[in-house]
């Protein structure tokens, strides 16, 4: 049968206190709606469609990134059912299996348990349940044997008699002309909503095969405030820990080490305590990551030491380099092997060659280095003009650039070159050539006593 996907993501959600929707809300770095569309995805379902609310923009534009149908529902108090209609049930045909879009912890895994179950037990309609010794915030599961027939939400549970801990993970599969054909005869509830749950007394009573299947609890959690959020985002990132652990990473803490989804790992690298990585980054094998590095989206090659306190942002780094402590590599940064970019150093849009360095307090940018370069403590780049253009610095191998030198682009420094300590350098400089630009020393004699007098 073919597989369809209804996702519910029109909730405001007003527990968060925020003005953010609610799936747009990140676990582990991804809005929670992206992290249920990628294992949705996953199960290779025929068509995606996001229901989302009135400010459906914002949310459609992280949808339009899969393969989805968006549909905005304009009144988002009436109530799930009505959310269902709004993603036009009678265009669909086959199975369709419809989540809250605020379980951000669900696998493509789980939901492709929950398929095989409900096609292995023959059901016309499933709920997904999980059984919670402290189940009152939520919907309640009432079952004649094994049919299911009916849920009692969470306010009604005393007047219906509900007698056990199941309750509702809210993910439903269900025969598309089921849908079709009985959705409308949910009616209003006390709390003037047209509740989704309803649906399962209606099929009861009419005779179909209703069933409850149970679920790991982390497919079942939902989030409703920032607490949940933030537990949510430890859950995530510890299970990334877990998978890195498992393929030969060193973790040190991994309650305090943070990879998002999309990080690799190569075997044997070392993390410590409080490293971020991040979006699409790949560290090598060996390398040592220390505590509170920061790296998003940037290669880093074998052997590579990241020192404590940096941060890298679309950068590239060869084998055997080190960077840091505090080092600052923005995007465009290209390290080559074996180069040292030490404390407090800023790079922006550099190309660096191997066996290089600029050990201290320096900013790189918009610049080519050669091989064999070394760079002294202060020296900047005067790349950006009055006229708001960029330009380039070349420096070329084996020179040497003096502490305290500033060089204004557009400039070469040739082959083998030195420019002397404190210079600023506006014209460009032969192959194995000294620049040296300073004014005259004087010397003022007795000039402390001047002054006293």
């Amino acid at each position: 049968m073919d597989l369809n996907v209804i996702i519910l993501a029109a909730g405001h959600g007003q527990r968060m206190v925020s003005q953010l929707p609610k799936v747009l809300h990140p676990v582990a770095g991804q809005p929670m709606l992206a992290r249920i569309l990628r294992a949705v995805s996953d199960i290779y379902p025929k068509q995606i469609r996001v229901v989302v609310g009135p400010v459906g923009s914002i949310v459609s534009a992280v949808a339009g990134k899969f393969k989805t149908l968006c549909f905005q529902q304009k009144e988002t108090n009436w109530g799930t059912a009505q959310a269902v209609l709004t993603a036009k049930p009678e265009e669909i045909k086959g199975d369709v299996l419809i989540i809250n879009g605020d379980h951000p912890l669900i696998q493509s895994y789980n939901l492709s348990q929950f398929i095989r179950n409900y096609h292995k037990i023959s059901a016309d309609c499933a709920v997904a349940s999980f059984k919670n010794p402290h189940p009152n915030e939520y919907g309640h599961l009432i079952f004649e044997g094994e049919q299911l027939t009916d849920i009692a939400e969470a306010y009604e549970v005393d007047k219906r008699k509900s007698k056990n801990d199941y309750i509702n993970a809210g993910i439903y599969i269900i025969k598309a002309e089921l849908l079709q054909k009985h959705l409308k005869e949910v009616k209003k509830n006390v709390k003037e909503e047209y509740n989704l749950t309803d649906l399962i007394s209606i099929l009861h009573k009419k005779n179909y095969k209703v069933r409850a299947i149970e679920v790991p609890w982390h497919v079942a959690f939902g989030v409703n405030n920032q607490k949940e959020l933030a537990f949510a985002s430890s859950v995530a990132f510890e299970n990334n820990c877990h998978k890195h652990l498992d393929n030969g990473v060193v973790i040190m803490d991994i309650k305090n080490t943070y990879i998002e989804d999309d990080v690799i790992i190569g075997k044997g690298s070392l993390l410590y305590p409080g490293v971020y990585l991040k979006g699409k980054t790949k560290i090598g094998s060996f390398c040592a990551i220390e505590s509170n590095a920061y790296i998003f989206d940037s290669l880093i090659k074998n052997y590579v030491n990241i020192k404590a306190g940096s941060y890298l942002e679309g950068a590239v780094v060869g084998e055997k380099s080190i960077i840091g402590p505090y080092a600052h590599l923005r995007p465009e940064t290209v390290i080559g092997e074996n180069c040292r970019i030490g404390n407090f150093v800023e790079t922006k849009k550099i190309n660096m060659k191997s066996h290089s360095k600029a050990s201290h307090l320096t900013y790189l940018g918009d610049a080519e280095i050669g091989s064999k370069v070394n760079i002294g403590c202060g020296t900047v780049t005067c790349n950006y003009g009055i006229d708001k253009k960029k330009r380039k610095t070349k420096i070329e191998d084996q020179a040497f650039i003096g502490s305290g030198s500033q060089l204004v682009a557009p400039v070469e420094i040739g082959e083998s070159s030195v420019v002397g300590a404190g210079s600023v350098i506006t014209k460009n400089v032969p192959k194995n050539s000294l620049a040296i630009e300073r004014n005259e020393q004087k010397i003022i004699q007795n000039y402390n006593k001047k002054k006293d007098k």
